[in-house]
């Protein structure tokens, strides 16, 4: 009785090791899958230098922005390099002989898609912290409706046209609000909202965020609406 006991428990054990060995070896297939499905997803990436053959004028000038930075990436991988950290991977752009149907153009994209492939990148900083629940997100006012990294009229922020004239292209009523006799001095080239947080959802917090930041105090204004003035 005792031997078929260990007996019994002998092959127990071998069960459990042969049960073990096949486990760690199937565990290993996929990582070596895994290795090469993520060097054939970096082959798909042919990196800025391969761009500007064909976009040169485009490129010099995006080369003089912060995004040029990103070539120096080494810990994103190409994925976050240069205009493919941008605009996707480009081999079967380029392969395709131009076709932009192999990569992402922002004017052929929506909105949403335009903000969340910005906010990859840009979600964490302060300025876009609100950018999610903003009230431009709500009424489909895309990055790139006031920021260019081709073609921005300003160094800094990157817009497409100086403030306050690019912010009025909207803003239509708040317009002659600045020439009353108590107002932002926007106009006068102070209070700047580039560096302002998205406009929030309710009034109060976005008054609160305008008095932190930009150093303002609230004050009575025609027709009984208490906004944040600048001295």
């Amino acid at each position: 009785m005792k031997r078929r006991g260990s007996y019994w428990g002998i092959g127990v054990c071998l069960a459990l090791l042969i049960a073990f060995a096949s486990t760690a070896f199937a565990g290993g297939a996929p990582n070596r899958t895994g290795t090469s499905a993520a060097q054939s997803k970096d082959s798909d990436y042919v990196g800025a230098e391969v761009c500007k053959t064909c976009h040169e004028e485009i490129y010099n000038g995006w080369e003089k922005t912060p995004h040029w930075k990103t070539t120096l990436d080494t810990k994103g991988g190409p994925s976050h390099q240069g205009c493919e950290g941008c605009h996707g991977p480009g081999a079967a752009h380029v392969a395709g002989g131009g076709d932009k149907t192999k990569i992402f153009i922002f004017p052929e994209h929506s909105p949403k898609e335009i903000n969340d492939r910005c906010l990859t990148c840009h979600a964490s900083s302060v300025e876009h912290m609100n950018a999610t629940n903003s009230l431009h997100r709500q009424n489909e006012v895309s990055c790139t409706s006031c920021h260019s990294p081709h073609h921005a009229q300003t160094r800094e922020a990157l817009l497409v046209k100086a403030q306050p004239e690019l912010c009025y292209g909207c803003h239509l009523q708040q317009k002659p609000q600045f020439a009353m006799p108590f107002h932002h001095r926007v106009n006068e080239g102070l209070g700047a909202v580039q560096r302002l947080p998205q406009p929030a959802r309710n009034r109060s917090a976005q008054a609160g965020a305008h008095v932190r930041r930009a150093g303002c105090r609230l004050l009575q204004v025609p027709r009984r609406q208490a906004r944040p003035i600048c001295f």
